[in-house]
Protein backbone atom coordinates (compact mmCIF):
# COMPACT_ATOMS: atom_id res chain seq x y z
CA UNK A 1 0.00 0.00 0.00
CA UNK A 2 2.84 2.35 0.89
CA UNK A 3 4.55 1.65 -2.48
CA UNK A 4 1.34 2.37 -4.37
CA UNK A 5 0.93 5.68 -2.55
CA UNK A 6 4.50 6.71 -3.43
CA UNK A 7 4.04 5.72 -7.10
CA UNK A 8 0.71 7.56 -7.24
CA UNK A 9 2.30 10.66 -5.69
CA UNK A 10 5.17 10.54 -8.23
CA UNK A 11 2.78 10.23 -11.19
CA UNK A 12 0.68 13.10 -9.87
CA UNK A 13 3.73 15.36 -9.49
CA UNK A 14 4.90 14.54 -13.03
CA UNK A 15 1.44 15.34 -14.36
CA UNK A 16 1.40 18.68 -12.56
CA UNK A 17 4.87 19.53 -13.86
CA UNK A 18 3.68 18.79 -17.41
CA UNK A 19 0.63 21.03 -16.96
CA UNK A 20 2.83 23.82 -15.65
CA UNK A 21 5.15 23.54 -18.67
CA UNK A 22 2.21 23.68 -21.08
CA UNK A 23 0.90 26.83 -19.40
CA UNK A 24 4.30 28.51 -19.65
CA UNK A 25 4.57 27.64 -23.36
CA UNK A 26 1.06 28.93 -24.03
CA UNK A 27 1.90 32.18 -22.26
CA UNK A 28 5.14 32.57 -24.23
CA UNK A 29 3.36 31.93 -27.53
CA UNK A 30 0.65 34.45 -26.64
CA UNK A 31 3.30 37.07 -25.88
CA UNK A 32 5.04 36.41 -29.20
CA UNK A 33 1.80 36.82 -31.08
CA UNK A 34 0.92 40.09 -29.41
CA UNK A 35 4.38 41.63 -29.85
CA UNK A 36 4.89 40.51 -33.44
CA UNK A 37 2.96 43.42 -34.89
CA UNK A 38 3.83 46.14 -32.41
CA UNK A 39 6.38 48.92 -32.20
CA UNK A 40 8.57 49.54 -29.20
CA UNK A 41 9.96 52.95 -28.34
CA UNK A 42 13.43 53.52 -26.98
CA UNK A 43 13.62 55.97 -24.08
CA UNK A 44 14.95 59.30 -25.30
CA UNK A 45 13.21 61.84 -23.08
CA UNK A 46 16.36 63.94 -22.70
CA UNK A 47 17.09 64.15 -26.45
CA UNK A 48 16.41 67.63 -27.77
CA UNK A 49 17.36 68.80 -31.24
CA UNK A 50 18.46 72.39 -31.91
CA UNK A 51 17.38 73.67 -35.31
CA UNK A 52 20.23 75.39 -37.12
CA UNK A 53 22.94 73.66 -35.09
CA UNK A 54 25.83 72.44 -37.20
CA UNK A 55 26.31 69.15 -35.40
CA UNK A 56 24.61 65.78 -35.35
CA UNK A 57 23.16 64.45 -32.10
CA UNK A 58 23.14 60.70 -31.41
CA UNK A 59 19.56 60.01 -30.30
CA UNK A 60 19.88 56.25 -29.88
CA UNK A 61 20.26 55.35 -26.19
CA UNK A 62 21.31 51.76 -26.96
CA UNK A 63 21.89 49.47 -29.93
CA UNK A 64 18.74 48.14 -31.60
CA UNK A 65 19.27 44.41 -32.18
CA UNK A 66 17.37 42.49 -34.85
CA UNK A 67 17.97 39.00 -36.27
CA UNK A 68 19.56 40.13 -39.56
CA UNK A 69 21.12 43.43 -38.48
CA UNK A 70 21.58 45.90 -35.68
CA UNK A 71 21.51 49.67 -35.59
CA UNK A 72 24.30 51.10 -33.45
CA UNK A 73 23.66 54.81 -33.95
CA UNK A 74 21.10 57.27 -35.21
CA UNK A 75 22.52 60.77 -35.46
CA UNK A 76 20.12 63.59 -36.26
CA UNK A 77 20.76 67.11 -37.52
CA UNK A 78 18.27 69.85 -38.43
CA UNK A 79 20.28 72.51 -40.26
CA UNK A 80 17.09 74.26 -41.37
CA UNK A 81 13.42 74.33 -40.35
CA UNK A 82 12.56 72.49 -43.56
CA UNK A 83 14.87 69.47 -43.45
CA UNK A 84 16.26 66.87 -41.05
CA UNK A 85 19.21 64.61 -41.81
CA UNK A 86 19.80 61.17 -40.26
CA UNK A 87 23.07 59.28 -40.15
CA UNK A 88 22.41 55.63 -39.37
CA UNK A 89 25.12 53.14 -38.44
CA UNK A 90 24.29 49.47 -38.92
CA UNK A 91 25.87 45.99 -38.78
CA UNK A 92 25.00 43.22 -41.24
CA UNK A 93 24.42 40.07 -39.15
CA UNK A 94 23.59 37.78 -42.10
CA UNK A 95 25.97 35.37 -43.83
CA UNK A 96 25.72 37.21 -47.19
CA UNK A 97 26.44 40.67 -48.59
CA UNK A 98 23.34 42.83 -48.08
CA UNK A 99 22.01 46.29 -48.70
CA UNK A 100 20.30 47.87 -45.70
CA UNK A 101 17.08 47.84 -47.73
CA UNK A 102 17.36 44.02 -47.94
CA UNK A 103 17.02 43.65 -44.17
CA UNK A 104 15.23 46.76 -42.91
CA UNK A 105 13.68 50.11 -43.62
CA UNK A 106 13.73 53.56 -42.04
CA UNK A 107 10.71 55.84 -41.81
CA UNK A 108 10.37 59.19 -40.07
CA UNK A 109 7.01 60.43 -38.79
CA UNK A 110 5.87 63.76 -37.44
CA UNK A 111 2.47 64.05 -35.77
CA UNK A 112 1.46 60.69 -37.29
CA UNK A 113 2.39 61.67 -40.86
CA UNK A 114 5.23 59.92 -42.69
CA UNK A 115 7.82 62.45 -43.84
CA UNK A 116 9.00 62.55 -47.45
CA UNK A 117 12.51 61.22 -48.14
CA UNK A 118 14.33 63.96 -50.08
CA UNK A 119 17.86 62.55 -50.34
CA UNK A 120 19.97 59.48 -49.63
CA UNK A 121 23.73 59.20 -49.93
CA UNK A 122 25.64 56.62 -51.98
CA UNK A 123 26.43 54.52 -48.88
CA UNK A 124 22.75 53.54 -48.66
CA UNK A 125 23.27 51.48 -51.83
CA UNK A 126 26.50 49.80 -50.64
CA UNK A 127 26.57 46.03 -50.32
CA UNK A 128 27.81 45.29 -46.82
CA UNK A 129 29.58 42.02 -46.06
CA UNK A 130 28.70 39.65 -43.22
CA UNK A 131 29.52 41.13 -39.79
CA UNK A 132 30.60 44.43 -41.36
CA UNK A 133 29.53 47.92 -40.32
CA UNK A 134 28.37 50.73 -42.57
CA UNK A 135 26.62 54.05 -42.14
CA UNK A 136 24.42 56.00 -44.50
CA UNK A 137 22.61 59.32 -44.53
CA UNK A 138 18.97 60.06 -45.31
CA UNK A 139 17.29 63.47 -45.48
CA UNK A 140 13.59 64.17 -44.90
CA UNK A 141 11.38 67.23 -45.39
CA UNK A 142 10.04 68.51 -42.05
CA UNK A 143 6.42 69.59 -41.60
CA UNK A 144 7.36 71.92 -38.73
CA UNK A 145 9.74 72.20 -35.79
CA UNK A 146 7.08 71.98 -33.08
CA UNK A 147 6.01 68.34 -33.29
CA UNK A 148 8.34 65.54 -32.18
CA UNK A 149 9.93 63.19 -34.69
CA UNK A 150 9.47 59.43 -34.52
CA UNK A 151 12.27 57.56 -36.28
CA UNK A 152 11.10 54.01 -36.94
CA UNK A 153 13.33 51.08 -37.91
CA UNK A 154 11.36 48.14 -39.30
CA UNK A 155 12.98 44.77 -40.05
CA UNK A 156 11.97 42.97 -43.25
CA UNK A 157 11.47 39.83 -41.13
CA UNK A 158 7.72 39.85 -40.38
CA UNK A 159 8.20 38.13 -37.03
CA UNK A 160 10.14 41.02 -35.50
CA UNK A 161 8.97 44.18 -33.80
CA UNK A 162 9.65 47.63 -35.25
CA UNK A 163 11.54 49.98 -32.96
CA UNK A 164 11.33 53.74 -32.81
CA UNK A 165 13.12 56.64 -31.21
CA UNK A 166 11.40 59.94 -30.39
CA UNK A 167 13.21 63.23 -30.85
CA UNK A 168 11.93 66.63 -29.70
CA UNK A 169 12.90 70.07 -30.96
CA UNK A 170 14.19 72.80 -28.63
Amino acid sequence: MKKQAIVLLGVTLLGLAGCSQSTQNDTTNDKKQTTTHSTSTAKSDSTKLNVGADDKVNVLPKTLNFKSFNVSQIKVEAETKQQVELEIGWLNQTTDDRLFSDVGEVAVYQNGTKLKLTEQDDDFLDHVGPNENEDFELSYRLRNTKDDLQIRITPKNDNETSRQVKVAFN
